[in-house]
C-alpha cells in the first residue's frame, strides 16, 4: 500500500519539541556522522564569544538543518504508523537544496515545491527524489513538468490529457493527484 501521500511545510517546524529520547547519546555501534545538537551549540557560544561571525552563522545554520531533520523524523515516525508517506514542502524556503537534504534525511518520501525555479534549483544541486508539483501546471510548461517533476496536482482535463500524451510519447510514468475546485478558486 501506497499510504496516503500528505505535505508538510516541515521546514516551518523548527521550535517542535524533541521527540522522547532525542536527547539520549548514541548506541555505542552507531558510528558519528555528525556533530551532536550539544557540540553544534557549543561551536556556536564560542564563535560568538570571540566575535568570529562567520564561525558563528556557520553553526547556527548546521543547528537549524538538524532541527528540520529531527522535526521531520518525528513527523514522518507519526505519520507512518497510519500509513501515511510525508512529503517536505520547500516553497517556505524556496527550494533550498538543504532543507530539502534535511527533510529527505528526515524520512520524508519526496518533497513538494509550488515553483519551477526552485524545481530547477533542487534537480540541478543532485536532488533525485521524487518532487511533487503543489499547483496545476500550465501548458506551455508541460515538456518540463515531464523531465523535473515526478508527481502534480491537477483539475484541468485538458491539462491532464497533454501530460498524458507527453508522457507517452516521453515513455515516462507521471502521477497526478486529482483537485476538485469548489469554488473558491483555490482547486482543492
Amino acid at each position: 500500500s501506497r499510504g496516503v501521500s500528505v505535505s508538510l511545510a516541515l521546514a516551518l517546524l523548527l521550535l517542535a519539541p524533541p521527540p522522547p529520547g532525542a536527547g539520549a547519546p548514541p548506541p555505542a555501534s552507531a558510528a558519528a556522522v555528525a556533530p551532536t545538537f550539544e557540540e553544534m551549540w557549543s561551536a556556536w557560544v564560542k564563535a560568538e564569544a570571540s566575535g568570529d561571525a562567520p564561525a558563528a552563522e556557520v553553526a547556527l545554520r548546521q543547528m537549524r538543518r538538524a532541527r528540520i531533520e529531527r522535526n521531520a523524523r518525528t513527523v514522518v515516525a507519526r505519520c507512518r504508523a497510519s500509513g501515511i508517506n510525508v512529503v517536505g514542502v520547500t516553497k517556505g524556503t524556496c527550494g533550498m537544496p538543504q532543507v530539502a537534504r534535511a527533510m529527505l534525511r528526515g524520512g520524508v518520501t519526496g518533497i513538494g515545491e509550488s515553483r519551477f525555479e526552485n524545481i530547477r534549483r533542487l534537480r540541478a544541486s543532485g536532488i533525485d527524489a521524487p518532487v511533487m508539483l503543489l499547483r496545476s501546471p500550465p501548458l506551455s510548461l508541460i515538456e518540463e513538468v515531464m523531465k523535473t517533476v515526478d508527481i502534480s496536482l491537477n483539475s484541468e482535463l485538458a491539462t491532464i490529457r497533454e501530460l498524458s500524451r507527453v508522457a507517452e510519447r516521453m515513455a515516462r510514468v507521471h502521477d497526478i493527484i486529482l483537485m476538485v475546485d469548489l469554488g473558491d478558486l483555490r482547486e482543492g
